[in-house]
């Protein structure tokens, strides 16, 4: 036999109630012909055959739900199949005859076809659907390496509401050689207040939080800053030796000048507690706290111990959504210094020295972060989805991704 005509159904797909989303194919329509025949000891005779089925509906109740290992499932919880019209026609042989009972033949075929139906649909959504929906990463990696990871696992199976479903995830950012996890626990979000895009992602200060203690705790967020790291028109600033017009350590803090001349100072920057992060309608904010310590190294190779100072920055920083990639950009930086006791050159003023930093902030410490920021995090999909119409919103404590979907 073979199909001479096919009408492809309508797709809908809504959430109606608590229990799932349903999904409802409707006005389909097919025809297929080809040859009959039977034989027995006695009898036997052939032709061949005209079968048409048209208002054809299957309704199927889905459900989604959270597996162990904190990957989403879905299966089926419910089908209905409809066919309104069936017609069949048998032509040669003893046909004329066959055709008299065919109206109830047709009764006895409508709902084997019907189960079918449904036995199909069902298929198509617990192995063809959960195989695809078994891509879905519960980690991904950030960049292009696989040190750092974001987690997207279920911390609860979702929820249904009228017109969507709310699925929370972890989102907590660690690295793949730590076990321990961050000592925070995720908020509660806001469910999102309509459905103008077909996917909204809410992320909270939470994410960026977990991020700052994973760096911190594996000592990432330690930079040595020395001559050789710096633009070739400020390399100088880290001379101990210059004219006071040049502008060097040397000359802003002059008894470095006079105890260790014609050295260059180095400068270990890290942090003393892991950056908060923290979001408003406008601006996204990290707040970073640690220390430096200067050195300066000697003609013999050697390091001296000069001083130390602790550093809170301000770093406000420019969200953007580049496809399905979160960036960002510095907006501006602001510092504030402070002298540590113990110092080995005797007094040394913190506001001449902010002179230093800030040209080191817009040589180094900003283009260092963008770089980081231009990297950004993947928001979550799987292999054949793709999304388009992407928008990002900043509201208090949390920011809102919406996009729409396509199949690739």
């Amino acid at each position: 036999m073979q199909v001479t005509r096919f009408v492809r159904p309508r797709s809908l797909a809504y959430v109606a109630s608590s229990r799932g989303v349903t999904w409802r194919l409707e006005k389909a329509a097919i025809s297929v012909s080809g040859n009959w025949k039977y034989s027995s000891y006695w009898l036997s005779d052939s032709g061949t055959f005209d079968e048409s089925a048209s208002g054809v509906y299957v309704t199927l109740v889905i459900g989604l739900g959270r597996a162990s290992d904190g990957r989403p499932t879905i299966r089926s919880l419910g089908c209905t199949a409809k066919i309104d019209n069936m017609k069949l026609r048998l032509s040669g042989g003893h046909s004329w005859l066959y055709n008299l009972f065919l109206s109830y033949a047709e009764k006895l075929l409508k709902p084997t076809l019907q189960t079918k139906l449904c036995a199909a649909a069902r298929h198509a959504i617990d192995k063809i659907a959960a195989r695809e929906l078994a891509t879905f990463p519960v980690r991904a990696a950030l960049g292009q390496g696989p040190n750092w990871m974001i987690d997207y696992r279920l911390v609860s199976s979702p929820t249904f509401s009228r017109g969507y479903v709310e699925a929370s995830l972890r989102g907590e950012i660690f690295s793949a050689a730590d076990k321990r996890r961050a000592a925070l626990e995720p908020p509660s979000l806001p469910s999102p207040g309509g459905n103008i895009r077909m996917v909204q992602f809410t992320v909270s200060n939470y994410v960026l939080n977990t991020a700052g203690q994973a760096l911190h705790r594996r000592g990432v967020l330690v930079y040595r800053l020395t001559k050789d790291k710096l633009p070739d028109n400020t390399k100088g600033l880290l001379r101990t030796s210059c004219d006071i017009l040049d502008g060097c350590i040397g000359a802003i803090v002059q008894p470095v000048g006079r105890k260790y001349p014609d050295s260059y100072v180095e400068i270990d920057v890290q942090t003393s507690t892991g950056p908060k992060a923290i979001i408003d309608r406008k601006l996204l904010t990290g707040i970073f706290v640690g220390n430096m310590k200067f050195e300066a190294r000697l003609s013999n190779g050697s390091l001296a111990p000069l001083f130390q100072m602790s550093v809170t920055s301000n770093i406000k920083v420019a969200p953007k959504l580049a496809g399905t990639v979160l960036k960002a950009t510095v907006a501006s930086m602001e510092n504030k210094l402070a002298v540590q006791p113990g110092s080995s050159v005797g007094p040394v003023s913190a506001e001449l020295l902010k002179l230093l930093f800030d040209v080191v902030k817009h040589t180094v410490l900003i283009p260092k972060l963008n770089e980081a920021g231009e990297k950004g995090f993947p928001l979550p999909t799987t292999k054949h989805v793709r999304y388009v119409n992407t928008g990002l919103s900043l509201y208090k404590d949390f920011a809102r991704m919406s996009a729409d979907i396509r199949t690739k």
